[in-house]
């Protein structure tokens, strides 16, 4: 707050013992709110380790490009030993779909096993497609081939870093109630965060309980 007050009160040289101070920051941001001056906005930054979250959430999350960098795990590099799988909340609610759920990651993940066991041995023999100099360029080939069988449902950490300005949109657009369950759940969880590290910042939002039992922003 103190980085965004000090950027906006620069762009009038508006400083000194009676000008804003910084306990009246409050009402300060409820003006720059209101004139639509958010570019002030934009020179505080928060970086977030989301995990957890499924391929199909990020690939929502990723369509935010403004104000926003990100970085995903790549299942072209990283072993397939370390495959997680994330399970909507609408499966867990339910014994048969939450049973389909297991049975298919289950699946999923041997036939990812065999497939690249197959890669593997056709490697070894000399396939061109699949040789490479390196150890580390024959082991993405023979993943990002294998990769194709995952489902959304495979987790995709990522690091977010985006400026106020950019989660304030995005937390509005992400955490009301009209949002995809998925990734209402996820920003109902950054706004928390973000009320604790910019209370100012994000004060005129409301959190409003669902009536199934979750929150919206």
């Amino acid at each position: 707050e103190g980085l965004c007050k000090f950027a906006g009160q620069l762009c009038y040289v508006s400083f000194g013992p009676k000008r804003t101070q910084n306990k009246d920051a409050g009402k300060y941001f409820e003006e720059i709110k209101k004139s639509g001056h958010g570019s002030v906005l934009e020179h505080a930054q928060f970086s977030f380790l989301l995990y957890g979250i499924s391929r199909s959430q990020t690939h929502e999350l990723v369509r935010h490009r403004a104000g926003c960098a990100y970085s995903q795990v790549s299942q072209r590099y990283v072993s397939r030993k370390v495959l997680r799988f994330v399970e909507r909340p609408e499966y867990q609610e339910d014994q048969e779909l939450h049973e389909r759920f297991v049975r298919r990651i289950d699946s999923l993940a041997d036939e990812y096993e065999a497939i690249a066991e197959r890669l593997l041995i056709l490697q070894s023999s000399g396939n061109s497609i699949l040789s490479g100099e390196q150890k580390t360029d024959r082991r993405k080939k023979v993943q990002q081939c294998a990769r194709s069988v995952l489902p959304n449902e495979t987790e995709a950490p990522i690091v977010m870093s985006a400026n106020v300005r950019a989660l304030r949109h995005i937390i509005s657009m992400r955490a009301n109630e009209d949002a995809e369950v998925e990734i209402r759940e996820l920003f109902f969880r950054v706004f928390l965060c973000m009320r604790v590290a910019a209370p100012i910042l994000f004060a005129d939002f409301e959190i409003v309980e669902l009536p199934d039992g979750t929150n919206a922003v």
